[in-house]
């Protein structure tokens, strides 16, 4: 998903801002070597919208549909990295704090729950009592 994100919008953001833009501000041989490098061989258009009959024209409606998805995705996927590393923080913080803490001397001997998990007798049932 990551590499499908990468690549359109790489088309996306090479398309709109134009060649002329891109080639100012990273250089011509920089944009020429890493347009190599990822077997990029196309022509780049400032992209336009009015002229269908124009080498330029992008279907206006293509061309949001793209971005909005490209923008949700990437929404999605930074939502998700932070979720990922919030995590990895607060298991590592708190859980491992309250397991520190917690001794499994410290649980009751009445727990049925506990009695059957730590228990050799076969006869007993193996449902949960809820």
């Amino acid at each position: 998903m990551v590499m499908w994100m990468i690549t359109v919008t790489w088309w996306v953001f090479r398309h709109k801002v134009g060649p002329a833009k891109l080639y100012t501000v990273i250089g011509r041989e920089n944009l020429d070597l890493f347009r190599a490098s990822i077997g990029d061989n196309d022509t780049i258009h400032d992209v336009q919208f009015t002229d269908p009959l124009s080498e330029s024209y992008c279907d206006h409606l293509l061309f949001m549909v793209a971005f909005v998805l490209l923008s949700f995705g990437w929404i999605v996927l930074t939502g998700a990295l932070i979720v990922f590393l919030a995590d990895k923080i607060f298991n590592k913080i708190v859980c491992c704090r309250l397991c520190r803490d917690a001794t499994h001397d410290q649980l009751p001997e009445t727990d049925t729950e506990q009695v059957r998990l730590h228990s050799n007798n076969p006869n007993l049932s193996s449902t949960t009592d809820l």
